[in-house]
């Protein structure tokens, strides 16, 4: 008797264990952004958490705060920007580009490709655009499902 009880609460908890590892993460895995040996500003932000709807300024506008536009790095077209999300890859994702104004508001979208991800590193290429200084913001929409979602922005010059 005491067998069938001791295997009936591990075969309770392997369930438990196995329902908790499907569901999302509690926070957004973190972001980061290089180009090269240049770490690229990032900022992630909560849209729906958790069964919260969270009200926000936007991303990039956050960005232009947090980080200011003094220091960006300047990237060359075609250059490859390697993304590292670390935690779980979302279930979907949604890519924009946009070149920003000094208070991070979007002026002009630009065709931004979805990065490629090999199962740990993701990696996106600089688009052809106006060499003339521009900051460019490129914005990934992620969602873990229902009730997860978060937009992640990064930002260099051109």
């Amino acid at each position: 008797m005491k067998t069938t009880t001791r295997f009936f609460q591990l075969l309770s908890l392997c369930a438990l264990a196995a329902l908790l590892a499907g569901c999302a993460p509690k926070e957004p895995p973190p972001l980061t952004a290089r180009a090269g040996e240049t770490a690229l500003p990032t900022v992630c932000a909560k849209s729906r958490w958790g069964g919260a709807v969270y009200d926000r300024e936007d991303v990039f506008a956050a960005l232009a705060q947090q980080e200011g536009w003094e220091n960006l790095p300047e990237l060359a077209e075609g250059e490859e920007i390697v993304l590292r999300l670390d935690g779980r890859f979302p279930g979907e994702m949604a890519v924009g580009g946009w070149t920003l104004d000094e208070q991070g508001r979007r002026l002009e979208p630009f065709s931004a490709a979805a990065p490629v991800w090999d199962g740990k590193d993701g990696s996106w290429t600089v688009p052809a655009l106006p060499e003339d200084g521009s900051v460019c913001g490129v914005l990934l929409a992620c969602s873990w499902g229902e009730n997860t979602r978060c937009e992640y922005a990064f930002a260099y010059r051109r």
